[in-house]
């Protein structure tokens, strides 16, 4: 409960949880900054470049786990997936953020209200798919890190395909 907590506690859970935001603003930033607003893909080295600062996002064990979409652990791991996305244009939207931190250990969790939008590279076709994303964070050298990602998508179709059966 906040009330029992210490006003440090408590400005430490507040900075820590803006921290995080950021951190996810980031990660969404260099999810989507490997294509151009023309959807295209931008060369191998600018690609490159936002795998490895989306990589960076994570601690140099972390996870990344989203079903079709690639699991793997470490920076290397993470770098190859995030470069090797087989889209053309992608965003990604998080928002109803649910942070929980624990200032003594440096630790916290989050969850997150998922939507993401990509054009497939081979197909060109427009998908959307929303769902939620389960986040461990870990506080390394000062900074908030992911330690653990995971997306459960609940649909992923086509822009042009009811994304429930009932519908």
């Amino acid at each position: 409960m906040q009330q029992n907590r210490s006003i440090e506690e408590r400005l430490a859970i507040a900075e820590a949880t803006l921290e995080i935001t950021r951190l996810k603003a980031i990660y969404a930033e260099c999810a989507d900054g490997k294509y151009t607003d023309a959807h295209q893909k931008k060369s191998s080295d600018e690609r490159d470049e936002v795998a490895r600062q989306q990589a960076n996002c994570f601690t140099e064990d972390g996870e990344f786990h989203a079903g079709v979409f690639g699991s793997v652990k470490g920076h290397a791991a993470l770098f190859e997936n995030f470069r090797s996305k087989p889209f053309v244009f992608a965003m990604h939207v998080f928002t109803n953020p649910v942070i929980d931190v624990d200032p003594v250990a440096g630790t916290a969790t989050g969850r997150w209200l998922h939507h993401l939008f990509v054009t497939e590279d081979e197909t060109g076709r427009a998908m959307h798919g929303m769902g939620y994303t389960f986040d461990e964070y870990k506080q390394v050298d000062g900074r908030w890190l992911f330690s653990r990602v995971e997306t459960r998508l609940k649909f992923f179709v086509p822009f042009n395909q009811a994304w429930s059966s009932a519908q």
